[in-house]
């Protein structure tokens, strides 16, 4: 049976989009992946994408039960300079006026760091955090994983190709998570500030705190790959949670402006690409 240049195979409600399949190639469906080097540029200036109002969603953390069972944010991102703070992803941010719900970004020296706002004030009383003491590089790629374990920010974790960062406390912030009632955003933060002036793809969310193990399987020695596959996770001796993926995007369309959901969580919508950032062919190896 021949698989040639498959496009549009439809699995369950979901689009699976393949291209690039040898000849003379048998496939299962359900682990159907072709990685493309397309991902999105920002220009640091006003670009974003859209994933809609979290708000209800398991992503948004009701004040009475803290983080839950934690929450674990990943992404590719290649930065083009440091020298101004730059958002990568918030669960609360388009049209907010105060630190509200969770964002994680780079600092002005390019030190990952992430946070969340108390939604009704702003400066640093009303933020809590956990700043790396390690500073990314200009140019290229990194996988960046930020980990809130649960309420108590002392657990925090961040890995930058699955080597765990030390971390300090920034923000004074020491109440429950708070929202606005704002868009999430991938390439800004809190209050559409900060916006993100490099490249960026494969933004993940899941609801629960990867372990160190699970993290080194996702990087997979600096490739992205198939977070619905179980196989994506327990290479590195990790722990099978792609049944906790709550969102997914790949940002290796390549063209339009649309940025398709991966995952069947009908909370989050499809992103769309804002102010025109550029779709390049030049994501990580």
């Amino acid at each position: 049976m021949a698989v040639k240049n498959i496009m549009g195979v439809t699995v369950g409600n979901k689009l699976n989009k393949v291209c690039g399949a040898a000849e003379d190639t048998i496939y299962s469906l359900s682990s159907l992946y072709a990685y493309t080097n397309y991902c999105i540029e920002f220009d640091g200036t006003d670009d974003y994408v859209s994933f809609g109002d979290l708000d209800g969603t398991e992503w948004h953390w009701a004040a009475t039960n803290g983080l839950a069972d934690g929450v674990t944010v990943s992404a590719w991102i290649n930065t083009d300079v440091i020298n101004a703070n730059e958002g990568i992803f918030s669960n609360d941010g388009i049209g907010d006026s105060t630190y509200s719900g969770c964002w994680v970004q780079l600092n002005s020296s390019g030190k990952p760091m992430l946070q969340i706002g108390n939604g009704a004030n702003t400066g640093s009383a009303y933020r809590a955090g956990r700043l790396s003491n390690a500073a990314l590089s200009a140019s290229r790629w990194y996988h960046i994983v930020f980990v809130f374990t649960d309420a108590d920010r002392a657990n925090w974790r961040i890995y930058v190709d699955a080597s765990a960062h030390t971390l300090a406390d920034s923000g004074t912030y020491s109440g429950s998570v708070g929202y606005e009632a704002g868009t999430a955003p991938a390439g800004t933060g809190a209050k559409q500030q900060h916006y993100f002036n490099g490249k960026m793809c494969h933004i993940a969310v899941w609801t629960t705190a990867l372990d160190a193990n699970t993290v080194t399987s996702l990087y997979n020695s600096g490739k992205p790959n198939n977070l619905k596959s179980a196989t994506s996770y327990v290479n590195n001796g990790g722990s099978n949670m792609s049944g906790k993926l709550f969102h997914w995007m790949r940002f290796d369309e390549g063209t339009g402006t649309a940025a398709t959901q991966e995952t069947e969580n009908e909370d989050v919508s499809e992103g769309t690409l804002t102010n025109s950032p550029a779709w390049v062919n030049t994501g990580p190896a």
